[in-house]
């Protein structure tokens, strides 16, 4: 049993990044990071009795891979005029 309730405690404790965080893998700014959670495209989660936002790397990755609006972010940020 103890190793039963070991295995699930490390799922809990997966590590949550920071929207600045995010906002570096992405190559964006903190501000999209946080409008594109507060319009439902990237998934977070608030902690803390401030109500931070945190996002499980996962749902980060799913988000890249299916955001247009983020390849568009990255097209216009990177492309050559």
């Amino acid at each position: 049993m103890a190793g039963r309730r070991g295995k699930g405690r490390e799922r809990q404790l997966e590590r949550l990044l920071t929207a600045k965080e995010v906002a570096d893998l992405l190559h964006v700014h903190v501000s999209s990071v946080g409008r594109w959670s507060r319009a439902g495209k990237l998934k977070f989660y608030r902690v803390g009795y401030r109500g931070d936002m945190r996002f499980q790397v996962k749902d980060v990755t799913d988000f890249m891979e299916g955001s247009k609006q983020y390849r568009a972010t990255l097209h216009s940020k990177y492309s050559q005029a």
